[in-house]
């Protein structure tokens, strides 16, 4: 049954078609610290705020949580960035504001990111990557019994990546995500016990070059007809 051709000019559709994964960054033109408070506060920030039975608080963020726990964390790996000393920071969506764990400089940081990608040296050349990691209990002291809760808080991180693309698309970032992590690089620089927290997946961005890069595949609109057979 052949479906009606779909055409939207609205900002939300634009912002789907030139999404995409980038692979090179400009290292002349950093991210500032505007898009990097932008992004934290647009992707892991808390909004508001309501209060549940039994003195319980329910904090609303701009992507779904599994019973609205919302889990995952977020660590700013800062290599280039206007405005910001880089190293390894958390943070603090409730108070929208950075803590800086470790000083660490650009190329320290982009080896540990290379290490801790397993060897995905493109993506370690970002100006900052968001390590997401989980903290379990925020999620089993109401679902302990439940087999599926892990499978919602690797969902959530999916949310969370969309919403990083897209608000990175319409800032005019070049964003990635990646799951090939190596999960104990990250707990080390963390400092992290993985019982109770532990890496989920790594996000980042840059200003893609103005020329294409050739790990960048060039893609081509379908036509109105939709894709080959052979497709």
């Amino acid at each position: 049954m052949p479906l009606p051709a779909v055409t939207h000019e609205d900002e939300l559709h634009r912002l789907l078609h030139l999404r995409r994964t980038t692979r090179s960054f400009d290292s002349s033109r950093p991210v500032t610290k505007l898009e990097l408070a932008t992004l934290l506060h647009s992707v892991w920030g808390a909004h508001a705020s309501a209060p549940l039975a039994h003195g319980d608080l329910a904090i609303r963020k701009t992507s779904p949580s599994g019973g609205g726990l919302h889990p995952v964390e977020v660590y700013p790996f800062v290599r280039r960035v206007e405005g910001v000393e880089p190293g390894i920071y958390h943070y603090r969506s409730g108070d929208h504001e950075l803590v800086r764990l470790r000083a660490l400089d650009g190329d320290a940081c982009l080896e540990l990111l290379e290490r801790a990608t397993a060897g995905q040296w493109y993506f370690a050349d970002a100006d900052v990557a968001f390590v997401m990691t989980a903290r379990f209990a925020r999620s089993f002291w109401k679902y302990r019994r439940h087999g599926k809760i892990l499978r919602a808080i690797f969902l959530e991180a999916g949310h969370l990546s969309q919403t990083f693309y897209l608000l990175c698309t319409q800032l005019g970032l070049g964003p990635y995500i990646t799951a090939a992590v190596d999960d104990a690089e990250l707990e080390r620089a963390l400092e992290l016990d993985p019982l109770f927290e532990a890496p989920v997946a790594v996000c980042g961005c840059g200003r893609a070059p103005i020329q294409r890069s050739p790990l960048d595949p060039e893609f081509r609109p379908l036509s109105s007809s939709g894709p080959s057979p052979d497709h």
